[in-house]
């Protein structure tokens, strides 16, 4: 599986799910799979995660889109894994 069209979200809220990250960025273009990277002992996020879209011109728009934005009360920061 290629990691293109994979977004790297840092700056989540302990709060953040994969479902209410996933609603976040849904407007951009349709998602592949979200991840919400979470400790192995207590199942808290770890303040960050990942999301990949079918399009790497939908992760682009997302990119410029959501960098900055706040969701859970937490600011994201968006970066591209590729």
């Amino acid at each position: 599986m290629s990691d293109e069209g994979k977004l790297f979200v840092g700056g989540l809220s302990f709060d953040t799910t994969e479902e209410s990250l996933a609603e976040a960025f849904a407007k951009y273009g349709n998602i592949a799979k979200v991840d919400v990277i979470r400790d192995k002992e207590t199942g808290r996020s770890r303040g960050f995660g990942f999301v990949k879209y079918d399009n790497a011109e939908d992760a682009k728009d997302a990119l410029d889109g959501m960098n900055g934005k706040s969701v859970d009360l937490m600011i994201f920061v968006v970066l591209f894994c590729v």
